[in-house]
């Protein structure tokens, strides 16, 4: 996987007139600074900091670095009151997002001493420049608390998470093998349109060059691969023949995906029928190690998997398939790509066969039981006019058998509330059929990552 740098620029804000009055009095703050700053480096953040900023001069200074560094988004922390004036201008003007760290020196008022309310004042500082940035319609994030307090700490970590994942949602590099499946309009998106808005860039894989790639695949790789497959997956239900292919298509798409920098990749089953295997367990693979991924040439889910997994441990492709209206359940499927990072603990996990649908050869595929727990799903869909809409909610998975009639991975989900209750609720908020699936509870995070990127946002 690509291993990508998010730097945020770290603005720590002091009033000019107290280094007039007692000048270098903001060195005291100086371990103040270094702790809030190994908070978000503990996020996987490099932080860009020009320095205590009280002046115009500061503020020169800060946007020369900032440019220099290529800052994702920039954060705020006020160690005194600061007058809004100073940084609004520069706020506005950077177009980046802002997140305010409202926070202090101190956790309470018991044991106060003389300095107390000097060194302890920021918070109204935060006030003045919000209702500034708010008047002037610019977006911001605040993050309130002592920075000792575990709540406080996990809520900031999982918020830079979220503007990482938003931040690294832009930019990509998707690979697709054939074009998008015709009359499928709930992920029909232009090309274009999405690298002008997001930066998102298309590249075409054909079929021919991942042949070609297949060609320079040598068989010690594959026997390496097919070897660590047997540490973690029964594989005796799969032909040799079956599974060399299945490993050797993989490693050609993933040196594809290395040569190309893609983050996320879709193929439509449509256009491969028979020159090799649809390459199910290869696209398996690619989700397993976090790369994005959409089925029928769905580009527009395959953005999603680069940055969720940013977000959460572990996040897939997948879609509602069937319901079970007695008991409140859906089930969880698609052709023959999965996630081994779902796998069951303490299960027995095997590789399979399927057919391609359109293409005659056997395709390696995933079986498993599912590890239950919560996850959260997400659908991002075109909403017309150039917006994009996110619908996203709770689930949990459930422990159950794999279904002997069923020959793709799947899973099933309770919905929480009665299935046709949600169903309805899904359909009357335009969810699309295809989704991503990650593990835990990231609503908050996934509602921070939509409102940056700009996307309605609708729970259910």
């Amino acid at each position: 996987m690509p291993r990508l740098t998010v730097k945020a620029g770290f603005l720590p804000l002091y009033l000019k007139l107290y280094e007039d009055i007692s000048p270098g009095g903001y060195e005291q703050y100086t371990p103040f600074i270094e702790e809030i700053t190994s908070l978000i480096e503990s996020s996987g953040i490099s932080v860009v900091n020009p320095g205590v900023t009280f002046d115009t001069a500061h503020i020169k200074r800060a946007q020369a670095l900032f440019e220099k560094e290529g800052i994702s988004f920039i954060i705020l922390l006020h160690l005194s009151y600061s007058p809004s004036l100073l940084v609004a201008d520069f706020l506005q003007e950077l177009k980046v997002p802002i997140l305010l760290v409202d926070t202090t020196l101190t956790p309470s008022f018991n044991n106060m001493d003389s300095e107390y309310l000097i060194r302890n004042h920021g918070i109204h500082g935060v006030m003045d420049l919000t209702s500034v940035m708010k008047s002037r319609g610019v977006d911001f994030l605040v993050m309130a608390g002592h920075r000792t307090e575990e709540i406080f700490q996990e809520k900031l970590k999982r918020t830079l998470t979220a503007i990482k994942g938003a931040v690294l949602y832009k930019n990509q590099n998707i690979g697709i093998t054939g074009k998008p499946f015709i009359g499928m309009g709930d992920f029909s998106v232009d090309f274009d349109e999405l690298h002008k808005q997001f930066g998102i860039t298309v590249k075409d894989i054909p079929l021919s060059r991942i042949i070609e790639e297949e060609k320079s695949v040598i068989d010690g790789d594959i026997d390496t691969g097919i070897e660590e497959d047997k540490k973690f997956w029964d594989v005796s239900g799969v032909a040799v023949e079956v599974h060399r292919e299945a490993v050797r298509t993989s490693l050609a798409l993933k040196k594809i995906m290395a040569d190309q920098g893609l983050t996320g990749y879709t193929m439509n089953f449509q256009y491969i029928t028979g020159d090799i295997p649809t390459p199910f367990y290869a696209c398996s693979q690619l989700m397993s190690e976090g790369y994005g991924y959409g089925g029928e040439g769905d580009v527009l889910t395959a953005t999603l998997g680069f940055p969720l997994n940013q977000i959460s441990s572990a996040a897939k492709f997948d879609e509602f398939f069937c319901a079970d209206w007695m008991n409140d359940l859906i089930l969880m499927s698609h052709m023959g790509e999965s996630d081994r990072r779902f796998v069951k603990s303490g299960s027995s996990p095997s590789l399979a066969v399927r057919d391609g649908f359109v293409n005659p050869k056997e395709s390696a595929i995933y079986r498993f039981q599912a590890e239950p727990g919560e996850v959260t799903f997400v659908n991002l869909c075109p909403a017309g006019r150039g917006h994009y809409r996110m619908v996203a909610g709770l689930l949990d998975i459930v422990d159950s058998h794999v279904f002997d009639h069923i020959k793709a991975p799947h899973y099933m989900v309770n919905t929480r509330i009665p299935v046709d209750e949600f169903l309805e609720r899904y359909a009357e908020a335009g969810g699309g059929h295809h989704l991503y699936i990650a593990r835990g509870n990231i609503l908050n995070e996934i509602r921070i990552f939509a409102g940056l990127l700009g996307f309605e946002f609708i729970t259910i």
